[in-house]
């Protein structure tokens, strides 16, 4: 399903154009705007990651080829760069992505090299999650602050680090994987934190609860029509706001580790505004406050009240946003 959206005419400026690509694993995004961020218009579709590799970049070819039309056809100022948020690991040094664990095809893939051979433009690649912090840093719930930590948290959980302004780009193949520290799940077992306090991990946490709990968990199990497999951390989230416990439990469980998590990146990083972006960061106002509990208590404790948590201000468009960002570094 391809669609595309407009913006006010009043966003336009003199600003350089630049265009920003979003390739995720649901879905793919070619904003048109200016190298500060501002979106002109916004192209979308749903990704096809059974087709792999392949078929995703056709699918981004063709809406990049839409925005380049539509810009001709409106006789917009031609595009200076291209900025790339990622859903993966990337080489940014490269240019090369280095692997997705849900899609087959992109295992050490040149994508900078092969966006500037079709397009003659200079190209920039980024992670996902650090192109969602440098926007929300500089345009979102960051905005103002040195000092900025966002986290992603939905299927899994990534991070960006933004410090004066700027990404932090640690060696170039990563930084900020707070989605792969190391904890211990409920029975003992070294997991990574996206494991445990994902989405996917706190569905799947309380469909096992739910074998040691039928009784506690009846509600959940009949809001999923009573089948275990259906349950979702959206039903749970649905759950918990009326009231039912097990599903407040469930969702405290992923609170207790990703505050965990954060309060072990504010330790080390002592940031002053931490972002949280994804679907599970609108689980509900008890989610946030046992989130923001869990930090506190796991928090080194001189710096309790010297940070922030906010949610995310940018909504879907944050990674495209940030890839015009990101490309606008590429310019001169």
């Amino acid at each position: 399903m391809w669609s595309m959206n407009s913006m006010s005419d009043s966003n336009r400026s003199d600003e350089q154009t630049v265009l920003g690509v979003e390739i995720g694993g649901t879905k793919l995004q070619v904003g048109y705007g200016t190298v500060s961020g501002k979106l002109w218009r916004l192209w979308r579709c749903h990704a096809r990651p059974h087709g792999g590799a392949r078929a995703i970049l056709g699918d981004v070819y063709g809406l990049l080829g839409q925005a380049l039309r539509h810009a001709a056809e409106h006789d917009w100022p031609k595009p200076g760069a291209i900025g790339i948020g990622f859903g993966g690991p990337v080489d940014a040094v490269r240019g090369a992505t280095l692997i997705s664990h849900q899609v087959d095809g992109w295992k050490d893939y040149p994508l900078v090299q092969d966006f500037s051979q079709r397009f003659d433009l200079p190209v920039r690649l980024e992670n996902d999650a650090s192109t969602a912090a440098l926007a929300e840093a500089t345009l979102g719930g960051g905005k103002g602050f040195k000092r900025v930590f966002y986290v992603t948290v939905g299927s899994g959980i990534g991070g960006g680090w933004v410090l004066n302004g700027g990404l932090d780009p640690g060696q170039g193949i990563g930084m900020a994987e707070i989605g792969h520290l190391a904890c211990q799940d409920e029975q003992g077992r070294w997991v990574r934190l996206e494991d445990v306090a994902s989405g996917w991990g706190i569905q799947a946490h309380a469909r096992r609860q739910l074998e040691r709990e039928p009784e506690a968990g009846a509600t959940l199990l009949q809001a999923a029509g009573g089948d275990p497999s259906k349950i979702t951390t959206e039903e749970i989230a649905r759950c918990a706001a009326r009231g039912d416990d097990f599903s407040l439990r469930m969702l405290g469980y992923g609170a207790e580790y990703l505050g965990w998590g954060l309060a072990n990146m504010i330790t080390l990083l002592a940031p002053d505004r931490v972002v949280i972006g994804g679907g599970v960061a609108l689980a509900g106002e008890s989610y946030w406050r046992m989130l923001q509990e869990s930090v506190e208590r796991h928090v080194f404790h001189l710096f309790r009240g010297r940070y922030e948590l906010v949610p995310s201000e940018l909504g879907e468009n944050v990674v495209v946003a940030g890839a015009l960002l990101v490309a606008g570094a590429r310019l001169p």
